[in-house]
């Protein structure tokens, strides 16, 4: 990246270094969009620094560890209990809840909850779910 954005990156890894980690993807998303209302499509330096915080919006918002030597950025998982299930479906929920919020998904689903007739029969992909009582009866 040029100067101008590596500093504009270090000012903001200063920034994230004084700022809780709950607050981080926020910080990070709103340089995003500052940054965003001004690139040019032509400018790569600036388009490599919007790919550089789009990275660390989704890397903090699943989990993982900034830590902070000099002023300097390093990254790392937290590796205790790295099976754990619950922490897997956070890190994962994250793009799960970010693709939910997208106008096409949401057209998609209701395109496939809407109930079309098949041989007389009302169906929809709700049909393929499994009824709750009687999967808990055979278990």
């Amino acid at each position: 990246m040029s100067e101008e954005y590596q500093e504009l990156f270090q000012r903001l890894t200063r920034r994230l270094e004084d700022t809780l980690p709950m607050n981080r993807a926020r910080i990070i998303g709103d340089e995003l969009r500052r940054v965003s209302k001004t690139a040019r499509e032509a400018d790569l330096d600036c388009q490599k620094y919007m790919a550089a915080l789009s990275v660390l919006v989704d890397l903090s918002l699943q989990g993982w560890i900034f830590d902070f030597q000099d002023h300097q950025l390093t990254l790392r998982m937290e590796n205790d209990n790295i099976d754990d299930k619950e922490k897997i479906r956070y890190r994962l929920s994250a793009e799960r809840n970010a693709q939910f919020k997208s106008e096409s998904v949401a057209r998609f689903i209701m395109y496939m909850e809407t109930e079309r007739n098949y041989n007389g029969t009302p169906v929809s992909v709700k049909c393929l779910i499994g009824n709750r009582q009687a999967v808990s009866a055979l278990v």
